[in-house]
This record gives C-alpha cells, structure tokens and sequence, in this order.
C-alpha cells in the first residue's frame, strides 16, 4: 500500500492555502467524512455522529478565550474498507467524485491540525480493525491491525490534535453552541433532503444534539426554481429569527461554500420581514449541478469565470447567480417588494421636497434605480445615490449629443428620435445646473440676513471683512473670481455679467485703465462693463456703462459731505482714464459713459444723511434708497437691509418655481 510523504502532504496544505478564518473547515471535512461514510454503508436512518470537542486548561488570558486542544469524532458508517484505505493513502483520489470529492480533504484537517490518529472497524469477509496515523511532519504511518475482540459494528474514530499556532486564537472565539450552529449551517443541505444521521457536539457535561435542533417542515419556507442560460438552480428558502441580515449560500455537493448578505445585490431588500410582530430574516441555499462543476478542491470558492468586454455572454457568471436570486426573492415576496418599493420612494420624494434634494428633482426614479437603494435609508446615502445617478445621466447625456453629432441625416426617423433624447437630456442637466445656482442665492441671502441681525443683535461692527467678502472677495477680480462664485447680484444682478470687477485697488489699477490714470483712490468694488463689438475694419471697443459700490461699515457716524466727496473723486478718476485692449484698440472712458455710484450704509447713517441729500436733489424711491441722476452719473443711497428685501423680491419668483421659498 502507498506512503504518503511529508514533502508531498507540505506541498498540498500550501496549495490549499487555508486562512484563519476556514479554522471551522477542519470539523466540517470530519463531518461531512462521517456523514459520506454512513451513507456509503446505507443505513442513514440508524446513522449516528459525535463529535467530542477538548480545549487546554490555560491560555485563557492570552485568546480571550479557552484554545481547542483536540476534537474527537465518531461515527457508525461503513469503516475504512480495503478499497477506501487505498483511496486514503492517494492524494487527489478519485473515489468520491461522484458526490463532490476532491480528494484532499484530509489535507484541509492537517491545515488546522497537525496530526490525525484514526481507528476505524470495517467489514471485508469478517470484522476488522485498522489503527493508522497521519501528520504533517512524518506523513502517514504504516497501518496495524489489532487482533483483539471487536464490536459487532462498523464505525470510525478519528481523533484530532496539536494545532496549528495560526488557528489557536480563532479557536478560541468559538463555543460549543457557534461550532454547532456552524456545522448545522454547512451540513443543512443534508437535513433539507432528508440524508442526514443524528449529529451531536459534546464538551464536558454540555451537549447539543443537532437532529433535535432542526425540523425539515419548520425550517423550509418556498422552494423556487429556475434555469439560465442551460443551467438548472434550485433555492430553499429558510426563515429565522437568529440572524440580522438576509444572506444567500451558494452550495455545492450538500455543502455550503460562499455566502453573501442580500443587501450587498439587492439593497431594497434589507429591514427584516414582520411576521407576528416579529423580525424575521430569509437565508436561501442555491443548489446547481453547475456549482458542483466548479467548486475549488478546499471547497471554500467557486471558479467562476472572469466576464471580459468581448466574451461571449452565453456563459454563466457569479453575477448571473446574483440575479436569480433577487428575482426569486422578487417572485416569492412579490407584495412586499413593492410596499418596500413605495416606501423608498416615499422617502426619496421627501428629500428631493427638502433644500438638499434641488439638485436632483429632474431626474426620474425608476424600478431599477429604487432596488438599489436600501429600504431603511437614511438622508445621507439618498443624496449619494441621486448624484450618482445624476452623473451616470450626465454622461448618458453627452454621449447621445456626440452621437447625434456624428450621425448623418439619411435615416430622419431615427435622427428625430435621437434629438429628442438629447435635447430632453441636456434640458434636464440645464434645469439641475439652474436648480443649483437658486439655491445658492437662497443660501447667500439667509446668511446675509443673520449676518445683518448678528451685527444688530451684538452692535459688533467691526467685522466689515467678512460682509464685504459675502459679497466678492477683497482684492479679488473677475480673473479670480468666476461670475458663479461671487454675489454681486445681491447688490445688483446687472454685475453677474459685466466684463471686469475689481475690489478693493485703487483706481490706477484697474486693467481697463491701467496705465492711463494716476488716480490712487481706492473703490470697494468697481464694475466695468466691456463688450467687443466686430466689423470688418472698423472694430473696436468702449466701456458701456461703470458700476461702483461703497461699502460703509454699520455703525459708522456719516454725513452727506463724506458721501459727496468719495463720489466725486471716484467718478472723476474714472472718467479720466483711457485704455488699450489686447488687440491694440482703444477702450474710451468719457463724459458719455454712464457710472452708476451705490453708497450702501446702516439705518442710522441712512437717516443722518437722508435730509442733505433731498435738499441736493435726491428722491427717496418705493425701494427705499435715495436717488438722483447729474451728468451721466447715478448715484443711489441705500441701505443694507433695503439691499437685503429687493434682492429677496428679484429672486423670489425662482424661489417659489423651485419650492425653497418658504426657507427665507
């Protein structure tokens, strides 16, 4: 009879490569082992296991637990016959291929186990006993055979032990009732058809019979079934209250191998279901002869396939798999797939109806898109869900456009059909980017409403920094700082689009008159407006209109004659300016160009200056501010929080259109 080799058994447990985590693979190959064996002899119904478990007396401290020390297992099957004693003595044996072997599951046991001590009766032409070991340093021994008395019945005892020092601490984590749980759980496909002898876990005075644990009528709740792509699946569906998660085993030769949480392929399947006012959680076993073709030989993997772009879809993949299961859990829970359905949907439309979910309130909540969201979702994940979906149209969206742009005119119907996808797709991401841009401006003027009453609130006043950067950063200009960054409309939505704007520099510095002004005087904020106009020869440029605001700190004492004299000398330093564009073409500031003067101040400076100004010719406006126009230039007195109304009123009627308008 062959000898294994040490080389030959080291050689195979690194093939395997058993992590920490498979330390429980040991007890099911011994198991699964026993159960083969009582099959084989044909009598599962008087069939009987037991599996003795001893852990070391210290350690304790060390794993935070007691360390397996040995385990014993027993069972009354068919023995190790002539012919499965040479099956033993092979690696890779061929023997059991019929029922899922690989022939190494001995090997997986020395991967956890350093050494294996088997006693085993059989029956040839009479009784027989056979007594063998096999470890990890020695390979396996020469068999003896003892001549005393034996029992009037076939069994095996095999007997387990020194541990490998990667498993002791994991070994430790289990108790009885986890390693017996587990074993039900890996074994369970046994107990679902009915070929499962009794099964009992022993350590000290602590038993737990398996058989006594589990009811086959109790346990199996629907059975569906389905084929793909050739390929035929059963699923037993098992509910439980034990667990916190729906899961999915894929299993392979009455084993389990790979499991999976449901919600990881279909999250609008994760809260429990409610039965009698209690959380009940599904666990579903996939059965196929193709899982059986493709199990590794540790058991613990199914080869699927590696899909590629270019393959050929009619073969099978691991996510083929996953599909079953969500339409089988679709088929079977059909009522309550759809009232999860509607209640997401519920709480999607409830954040789309909040600030939050402006940004997302053209876009079109599927079926599809509705499984892939959690059924207790909260606010946060939503909002990731949405853009990621607003995204993925996005990038839908141009490429139609590009598609539309490269397809030529000879099939109208097709071309028409096109269009109307682009041109509603890149509609919608104009409204998202709009919807985007009016909830900003909502946001800017509550900030600078509770600005405003924290001043008051505080007579703090010295913090005229951060108003004037609310409005566009000090030092800043249009170069730095893009239209849709700055908010400038509160003053005047006229600024979103005007050529350049400076802040804070003196007037010599302004680019349209840089170098053709020695004027220092310094503005707060300066806005030009200049357009290019072309011809054929006669192209040039001039500053349409001048906008100039004065940010007057609140709380500051003013009086008419400190407005008057900071507009004129601002007012005539512009007007004295000439510029060069880029393309060597005058840009003229004179007496024609209109300069718009705003002189925004507190309440109480507003009042201080008021009775001056009429008696200069201001009038006061319904807007209330103070207004007049002299030689081109309009000068406007307000305040900030006429500033702060007129800029809600502009931007009112968006508000609404968009729901946020009750926030203001």
């Amino acid at each position: 009879m062959g000898k294994l080799i040490a080389t030959d058994i080291s050689g195979i447990i690194h093939e395997l490569r058993i992590k920490e985590e498979d330390f429980l693979l040991a007890f099911f190959e011994l198991v699964i082992n026993a159960i083969q064996a009582i099959a084989e002899k044909g009598d599962t119904r008087n069939g009987k296991i037991d599996i003795y478990v001893e852990r070391e007396e210290h350690d304790e401290d060390l794993f935070g637990g007691r360390v397996i020390k040995s385990v014993r297992i027993e069972d009354n099957g068919i023995g190790f016959t002539d012919k499965n004693y040479e099956s033993f003595t092979r690696s890779h044996s061929t023997k059991k291929a019929d029922i899922g072997g690989k022939g190494v599951g001995r090997f997986a046991v020395l991967s956890v186990f350093e050494e294996m001590r088997v006693s085993s009766t059989y029956k040839e032409d009479s009784l027989k006993k056979i007594e063998f070991t096999l470890n990890r340093e020695d390979g396996l021994s020469e068999p003896s055979y003892p001549k005393e008395e034996t029992e009037n019945v076939t069994g095996t005892t095999v007997y387990v032990s020194k541990l490998n020092e990667l498993f002791k601490e994991k070994s430790a984590s289990y108790d009885l009732e986890s390693i017996a749980d587990n074993i039900l759980e890996h074994c369970l496909l046994y107990y679902l058809t009915k070929q499962a002898p009794s099964i009992a876990i022993h350590e000290g005075d602590e038993t737990i019979n398996l058989s006594s644990q589990f009811s086959v009528n109790d346990f199996i709740d629907e059975i569906y079934k389905d084929t793909v792509k050739g390929q035929e699946f059963q699923l037993y569906f098992v509910k439980g209250n034990k667990r916190r998660v729906h899961q999915y085993s894929l299993c392979a030769n009455n084993r389990v191998v790979k499991s999976k949480n449901v919600p990881t392929v279909f999250p609008l399947f994760s809260s429990p279901i409610i039965e009698d006012n209690k959380p009940v959680f599904i666990r579903i076993y996939v059965i196929s002869d193709y899982l059986n073709e493709i199990v590794n030989m540790s058991r613990n993997e199914l080869d699927f396939p590696k899909r590629k772009e270019s393959e050929n879809s009619s073969r099978l993949y691991e996510s083929d798999v996953d599909t079953i299961v969500v339409q089988a859990i679709s088929s079977i829970f059909k009522q309550n797939v759809e009232q999860r359905k509607e209640n997401t949907f519920k709480k999607i439309a409830s954040f789309m109806a909040k600030d939050a979910g402006l940004p997302y309130r053209h876009l079109t909540i599927s079926d599809n898109f509705l499984e892939g969201v959690s059924d207790d979702v909260k606010d946060e994940e939503i909002d990731e869900k949405l853009h990621a979906l607003s995204y993925k149209k996005s990038v839908e969206s141009r490429a139609k456009c590009q598609k539309l742009l490269d397809r030529d005119y000879s099939n109208k119907e097709d071309y028409q059909k096109l269009l109307k996808e682009v041109v509603d797709a890149t509609t919608d991401e104009g409204n998202l980017q709009l919807a985007q841009y009016i909830a900003k401006r909502k946001t800017v003027i509550a900030l600078f409403e509770k600005f405003l009453a924290w001043m008051e609130a505080t007579k703090d006043y010295t913090e005229e920094k951060t108003l004037h950067n609310l409005l566009f950063t000090m030092g800043g200009s249009n170069a730095t700082v893009p239209y849709d960054k700055h908010n400038l409309w509160l003053l005047d939505d006229r600024l979103t689009f005007f050529g350049f704007i400076t802040s804070d520099k003196a007037i010599r510095l302004h680019a349209p008159l840089e170098g053709l002004t020695d004027c220092g005087k310094e503005t707060d904020i300066a806005v030009y407006d200049v357009p290019f106009i072309y011809g054929e020869k006669g192209d040039y440029g001039v500053i349409n209109a001048v906008l100039i605001f004065e940010l007057k700190r609140p709380g500051r004492l003013l009086t008419y004659e400190e407005f008057s004299k900071q507009m004129r000398e601002q007012t005539l330093g512009i007007r004295s300016g000439k510029k060069v564009n880029e393309e060597g073409k005058v840009i003229r500031t004179n007496d024609t160009v209109p300069i718009h003067f705003y002189y925004v101040v507190d309440e109480n400076a507003y009042g201080a200056i008021k009775g001056d100004a009429k008696m200069e010719n201001f009038s006061e406006t319904p807007f209330h501010s103070l207004y007049r126009t002299v030689n081109n230039t309009t000068q406007e007195i307000l305040t900030y929080d006429s500033m702060l109304v007129n800029a809600k009123r502009r931007n009112q009627i968006f508000f609404t259109k968009l729901g946020i308008q009750n926030v203001l």
